[in-house]
């Protein structure tokens, strides 16, 4: 695993989005273009990124609920 990944996966796991083990299995399936892009945001983002924002549509009713 090369530095490179290795700064991916830290950020998909410190973002929330993987787990350490999924988000080393994820890093191996991306192309060298998306490896770049990835350590260009992560490297740029300081913990500051905002990955989501979406609703979330209850039982009651089925009406949109912000997350």
């Amino acid at each position: 695993m090369t530095n490179k990944d290795k700064i991916i996966a830290a950020f998909l796991v410190s973002a929330g989005i993987f787990s350490a083990t999924q988000a080393m299995q994820y890093v191996h399936t991306l192309s060298v273009k998306d490896k770049g892009t990835l350590v260009s945001v992560a490297k740029i983002s300081s913990g500051n990124v905002l990955l989501c924002d979406g609703i979330v549509f209850t039982t009651e009713g089925g009406k949109p609920k912000r997350a």
